[in-house]
């Protein structure tokens, strides 16, 4: 008799990929020493304390939410204004406030909520004072209000979280970097060192550097390091041989741009939140952090299931972070120029950009012209911001119609007679086409088509 034998099935595809799934929401669920991130959740804390701070002592509530009678509010979100005075001095204090309750880190989750709705709310009142960094801030508020990183029995620090959270915080951190060294794969920053050229050469009367500003060539240096840093700096944080190394890299650079260029508190809030590639447990070796945390847990430990709404969760933020600022590489054209999609995607100290705008109005009626200028509606920092960004042209555009409507004048055309922009120290050139009715035209997702060709000449600098 012959007995038939059958070899043990092979795992098909399928199979496969499960194990390897399997295998990696192991490794995310494992926990891992809390103490980085109570650290970061202390550091956010404590920059919203200062944020606040900076609009007070600056008078900045006033100038951008008390002063200006009109504002340019984000698409879909036109429900959102400055509260009336003293409304937003109120909201300011308590952004304050609670940064100091989420540095202490008791009920995070409830600080962490109030303090992303509040500082949110402050941020998206008017496109005139956007940030890529209080973007960042209002983003990691949200991770931090979700993720379990409050105080812990014996510190300011959770003895374990989730891998999974150490993960999207480093990504978050890393889509920052990656994106702004991707946006800077354009001809003005490697070809023609700008806007670093222009901006160096005015600190050229620094002592013992501001010589070294004044020549092209440190201009491209600094350009073409810019860009290999960005593009490089989170994998050379994560590997262990080159952490240290990089790390200093990343103070000496975030230091020096905190010197030479007024972009607030970006340059602390990177190089705190850099920290996070570092070993988890790094904080429990500061000596400053001994006696304040719990004692160090050796190695990651098995933890429990995550739910699998949270895994939803991560993988529809991870979607938005890696789609969000690359949707402008569907836009044709020098997105410089247009600016389409630009806020949202990273795209860090890329341009020098000034402007003027004059706009005429005419009666459909009577076919009387009026001028307008920008300061007739705006403050000054309104109409330079304005002057350069064309869907807050078309937003001014809309302005002066509605309220030249109000005035009499229906149905009013708007047009851009001046409308001259200098782009990365080039000669001016017109950025509207000034035979549009801008009164007519809608700012949609689309590309715009009301402007004019963007300058193909080289810097003058």
């Amino acid at each position: 008799m012959v007995t038939l034998t059958h070899a043990p099935a092979r795992p098909g595809p399928s199979s496969k990929v499960g194990a390897r799934l399997a295998e990696l929401r192991a490794y995310l669920e494992d926990e891992v020493d809390g103490a980085s991130l109570g650290l970061f959740r202390v550091g956010l804390g404590l920059t919203l304390v200062v944020a606040a701070a900076r609009f007070f002592v600056h008078g900045w509530v006033t100038k951008y939410y008390v002063e200006p009678t009109w504002f340019f509010p984000y698409e879909g979100l036109s429900f959102v204004r400055p509260l009336p005075y003293p409304g937003m001095l109120v909201l300011y204090a308590a952004i304050g406030i609670l940064g100091l309750a989420l540095a202490y880190g008791a009920h995070h989750r409830g600080v962490g909520g109030a303090a992303f709705v509040v500082f949110s709310y402050a941020h998206f009142c008017d496109k005139t004072n956007y940030l890529n960094h209080y973007y960042f801030i209002s983003l990691v508020l949200l991770l931090v209000t979700l993720a379990p990183i409050g105080r812990g029995a014996r510190g300011f620090a959770p003895n374990r979280v989730p891998r999974l959270w150490l993960w999207l915080f480093r990504f978050q951190l890393a889509c920052v970097y990656l994106g702004g060294g991707l946006a800077k794969l354009r001809p003005d920053w490697l070809l023609h060192a700008q806007p670093l050229g222009i901006w160096l050469s005015s600190h050229a009367g620094m002592p013992v550097l501001g010589p070294l500003f004044a020549r092209k060539w440190v201009a491209f240096a600094m350009s073409w390091a810019g860009a290999a840093y960005d593009l490089s700096i989170p994998f050379l944080l994560l590997a262990r041989p080159t952490r240290k190394v990089a790390y200093a890299l990343v103070v000496v650079f975030h230091v020096l741009t905190a010197m030479l260029f007024q972009i607030g508190l970006f340059p602390y809030v990177m190089m705190f939140g850099s920290l996070l590639f570092l070993d988890p447990s790094y904080p429990r070796r500061l000596p400053w952090v001994q006696g304040l945390s719990a004692p160090e847990a050796a190695g990651p430990r098995r933890g429990k299931p995550l739910p699998t709404a949270l895994y939803a969760f991560v993988l529809g933020y991870v979607a938005l972070q890696v789609t969000v600022p690359l949707r402008h590489l569907a836009y044709p054209g020098n997105g410089l120029w247009t600016e389409n999609a630009f806020r949202f995607s990273w795209h860090v100290m890329l341009m020098e950009k000034n402007g003027s705008l004059e706009l005429t109005v005419v009666d459909p009626a009577t076919g009387r012209r009026f001028g307008v200028e920008p300061h007739d509606y705006l403050t000054p920092q309104q109409a330079k911001q304005m002057s350069t960004q064309p869907d807050m042209i078309i937003a001014f555009a809309h302005m002066v119609r509605d309220d030249f409507a109000r005035r009499g004048v229906p149905g009013a055309r708007v047009y851009a007679t001046t409308s001259e922009v200098s782009l990365n120290g080039r000669a001016p050139e017109p950025l509207v086409e000034p035979t549009v009715d801008l009164a007519e035209v809608e700012d949609g997702l689309g590309p715009y088509t009301f402007l004019r060709p963007a300058p193909t000449s080289r810097p003058l600098y």
